[in-house]
């Protein structure tokens, strides 16, 4: 943070240092990032509050038969306040860029600021109201000992809204509470030209001025039924309507009911089950049918005002998402079939479930008759295949007066499939490489690249086109890949997830820890792609070490493209050469407990409990990929801040 004579050290970032100085020359402000000059010039403060009140009343209406009537509603408010100083690095780089440039000849001077030299303030306004009105009817019944039907049937009322208001504001003197009110807005939304901002000296400035008010409404309609002979054979089912104001307007989608089916065979409870080893051994399989409703899209226009530049930037309406009348629920057909058994006398538990889900009707970007006015619409279009199987086990390793152990283990697989998806390829190949896609006959979140092929003797990435070698040079035309020039790197999304804890206590002392585990997904690293370095001092990734220098680097393990190889370094980015294995072991947390002794305590007549906890968080990370690169903290091609290790002391007392 500060240098021996105790001035605030200079960090690069941003603008190069031969930029700054010509700013400070010419009586712009500085742009130098200096960490400890930052503290405490911005800041954030959110607050919330909220209320809740419930009831519910419950009658026997006969020996067998209960009903219950229930009532909740809650109402909450939240304030997010940013302030922003005039000091901050954040507005001083606003300043400069809404300052006019003045040349004349070769001479350039500073003019005017055209925004007033004051902070920025940013504040959003949150109300919520919920209510929720339930009433049900439970039967209970025991026939011949043997017998036993339990049955629900409800319904229930359920509605949300949502009031928002959003400030922006510069000109913001946090000491009289006040802000420009004379300032126009709109042209700094537009742009001012003539400035010293970068992008061809043309000065844009967004603010988020906004009211909102959002509704929606439900009405349900449930049952379910279970029927257990014996405690050895269980059937069970349910049913459910749900109506909403967020469906379309077509008859035919509307009180489509839901419903599930199971089956349990209860199988150590048979006579002929000799109960050793295991002592319980359940079988189940099931099948049903539930969905999803999204509030992203509606069977009504969704607008916003805008400025349209067409009409000489006229405030007025502009669709945003245009109506979906056969608006319908996502619908997720699942099978599941299990067991769940107890070997030891349960001192060892394990559960496995395999499961089938098929979702249809899922809301997706599809194409549209363009004549409509659109270039595509969000609709029921899309189709997703989902299989895996979810097993976890319990045991017991150690249990005596003083000493006991034991141990969780989960693990989840789960593998997709994109059946149907729309794909606008009317957009350039190289606007959908390096993101995540959903395309048919592919996993969701898949990640299509170029496929690399080393670097040439002149220290040229290249790519593959139809088998052969497409070299990314400062001649390169981009505008020759296609479609068929990519392939699929995999997906992001995690197909293990896994959970392994253990539980130790002996006498006062607690001991805890958690390992978790994601595999079977890819990143895309960071790196250097041979791009040009415009500036003698610039922060660049350490990867540029690896750049091609001479002939015969080529063939090197591992070199990259020379430094200035292309502007076209994109094409690099985003090829298989940055595709780096996801997966990763975390100790996630491990705490040590100390309860002090009850003949201790009792000593202390205010004191009921008190417990000493030292607890550590991510102490360590085994990655599977060679670079060490934490996949918490990395997404698509960047990498975020690392994932903090921390180990805290605290004291829990009950008095």
């Amino acid at each position: 943070m500060y240098d021996d004579n105790g001035n605030p050290q200079t960090v690069a970032i941003g603008k190069d240092p031969y930029a700054i100085k010509y700013f400070n020359d010419l009586g712009l402000m500085d742009e130098a990032y200096r960490p400890a000059q930052e503290f405490g010039v911005s800041n954030s403060r959110v607050t919330n509050w909220g209320a809740r009140f419930q009831a519910q009343l419950r009658l026997a209406l006969a020996k067998d038969l209960t009903g219950s009537l229930g009532f909740n509603i809650s109402k909450g408010s939240s304030i997010k306040r940013d302030l922003i100083d005039r000091n901050s690095l954040e507005m001083k780089r606003t300043f400069n860029n809404f300052t006019k440039k003045v040349e004349e000849g070769d001479e350039v001077t500073r003019g005017e600021v055209l925004i007033p030299l004051g902070g920025r303030i940013k504040e959003a306004r949150l109300e919520s109201m919920n209510y929720l009105l339930r009433g049900q009817l439970q039967y209970d019944k025991t026939f011949d000992d043997v017998h036993r039907v339990t049955a629900l049937l409800g319904s229930e009322i359920r509605a949300t809204k949502l009031k928002g208001v959003k400030v922006d504001k510069i000109g913001y003197d946090s000491q009289s509470d006040t802000f420009d009110n004379l300032l126009n807005y709109k042209d700094l939304d537009n742009g001012i030209t003539g400035t010293f901002a970068e992008n061809g000296g043309i000065a844009k400035m967004s603010f988020d001025d906004s009211f909102s008010e959002i509704e929606d409404r439900f009405f349900s309609l449930y049952g379910n039924m279970s029927y257990n002979y014996d405690g050895k054979y269980i059937v069970h089912g349910s049913i459910r309507v749900d109506q909403s104001n967020l469906f379309g307007t077509d008859p035919k989608y509307r009180y489509k009911p839901f419903w599930s089916a199971g089956l349990k065979w209860r199988v150590a409870e048979e006579d002929f089950f000799n109960k050793g080893v295991v002592s319980r051994l359940d079988l189940q399989c099931s099948y049903g049918l539930n969905g999803n409703i999204s509030n992203s899209s509606g069977h009504f226009d969704l607008a916003e005002y805008n400025r349209q530049e067409k009409a000489n930037n006229a405030l007025g309406l502009e669709i945003t998402s245009p109506k979906i009348n056969d608006l319908r629920w996502e619908k997720i057909q699942t099978f599941n079939i299990g067991l769940q058994t107890g070997l030891f006398k349960d001192r060892v538990g394990l559960n496995f479930d395999y499961y089938i889900k098929k979702t249809t009707d899922v809301l997706a970007v599809t194409e549209i008759d363009p004549t409509l006015g659109y270039p595509s619409i969000t609709k029921n279009d899309a189709t997703l295949l989902n299989q895996g199987f979810e097993l976890s086990l319990n045991t017991v390793n150690v249990k005596t007066d003083n000493f006991s152990w034991s141990t969780f283990l989960g693990l989840n697989f789960n593998e997709s499939l994109v059946e149907n998806a729309f794909l606008n390829k009317n957009d350039h190949v190289t606007k959908i490489v390096g993101t995540q896609l959903n395309m048919s006959g592919y996993e969701p979140y898949s990640i299509f690249l170029f496929k690399y092929l080393g670097v040439n003797d002149k220290g040229n990435g290249m790519i593959d086109k139809a088998g052969k070698q497409f070299v990314v040079d400062n001649n390169v035309q981009p505008e020759l890949l296609t479609y068929d020039d990519v392939v699929c790197a995999g997906t992001t999304i995690p197909k293990f997830i896994g959970r392994l804890t253990n539980n130790l206590s002996y006498k006062n002392f607690d001991l805890s820890f958690m390992f978790i585990y994601q595999g079977g997904h890819i990143l895309l690293k960071d790196s250097f792609y041979g791009g040009w370095i415009y500036y003698a001092t610039k922060t660049l990734n350490k990867d540029v070490a690896k750049a091609w220098k001479k002939p015969g680097d080529e063939k090197k393990e591992g070199v990259l493209p020379r430094v200035g190889a292309s502007g076209y370094w994109e094409l690099i980015q985003n090829s298989t050469k940055n595709v780096i294995e996801g997966d990763y072991l975390r100790l996630r947390d491990v705490v040590l407990s100390y309860t002090l002794p009850q003949s201790f305590i009792s000593k202390n007549k205010y004191i009921k409990d008190c417990r000493i906890d030292l607890k550590g968080r991510n102490l360590f990370l085994w990655t599977k990929n060679k670079e060490g690169i934490d996949p918490e903290a990395h997404g698509i091609g960047q990498r975020y801040y690392p994932v903090v290790k921390s180990v805290s002391l605290g004291v829990n007392l009950i008095f």
